[in-house]
């Protein structure tokens, strides 16, 4: 069972969440799917900031998760695990979409979540 006392606060964390966020979003902004695929630097850095932001979700407390269900913090600890595991078998068209779209509306999520904090 995961302990509820993550090595960082759940507000650092959320804060981390953010920034690699923000940061993908930057690579990404104004590029196409084309262009994410056929550029191995750009793919690669943004592949592994959706795997940081997958891990500081993993470390967040079970019971902030618990408490705010609504942010499916499961999915994105599951996206890490493809990314980590299964990383050749990643749909990297699936990937370009969750960064482009799903991302972003995580991210207006958690910063509503801070403001509440």
């Amino acid at each position: 069972m995961k302990k509820d006392r993550p090595r960082h606060s759940n507000k650092v964390l959320l804060e981390h969440i953010l920034h690699w966020g923000e940061r993908i979003e930057k690579s990404l902004r104004g590029k196409s799917l084309e262009q994410f695929m056929s550029n191995a630097d750009l793919r690669e850095a943004c592949l592994y900031r959706l795997q940081v932001i997958g891990e500081a979700v993993n470390n967040i407390s079970y019971g902030f998760r618990r408490k705010h269900p609504e942010l499916g913090w499961e999915r994105w600890v599951a996206f890490r695990h493809q990314l980590v595991h299964g990383y050749e078998s990643t749909d990297l068209t699936s990937a370009y979409q969750v960064m482009t779209a799903d991302l972003h509306q995580f991210m207006a999520a958690i910063r509503e979540l801070m403001r509440e904090m």
